[in-house]
């Protein structure tokens, strides 16, 4: 019986069980110092004026017309992209994984596309732009691709 108690007693003080939470520690400072950080001194100066605490910078954006504008398109944008893409994912999952279609294979290997068409993209402009033929290399500095 107390040897059971010495073992949950060590247990309860081996520091290396936290060691394996210290990447995941590192990951929430860097998106908090990061990310929030600046967010939050942006919205701490967006109440400040030469004399202190302020108002006047809401007064005018929610008095002006041409801000209320903005704020429909983005939300009426935000709210259909949403809608188009709850409803395609939907169907998608659907035929996918309830469905026997002969492509199946290939449509979830397009699923992966959005996930890798990015960085193949970016790949390509800078191909594009400083390769041996590129419009930043040949044509804008006058560079000659000659490799001899």
């Amino acid at each position: 019986m107390a040897l059971e108690g010495i073992r949950h007693f060590r247990r309860e003080l081996d520091l290396t069980r936290g060691v394996y939470h210290l990447p995941y520690l590192a990951g929430f400072l860097f998106i908090l110092i990061f990310s929030l950080y600046p967010i939050g001194a942006v919205l701490v100066q967006s109440f400040r004026d030469r004399r202190g605490f302020t108002l006047k910078y809401y007064q005018t954006f929610f008095q002006d017309p041409y801000y209320y504008t903005i704020i429909f398109n983005s939300l009426k944008v935000a709210f259909c992209t949403a809608a188009i893409a709850l409803t395609l994912g939907t169907l998608f999952a659907v035929l996918v994984y309830k469905t026997d279609l002969p492509v199946k294979k290939l449509l979830q290997a397009g699923v992966l596309l959005p996930m890798i068409t990015p960085g193949y993209i970016v790949a390509l402009v800078y191909v594009y732009l400083f390769g041996r033929n590129g419009l930043i290399t040949c044509r804008l500095l006058g560079l000659e691709p000659n490799i001899y």
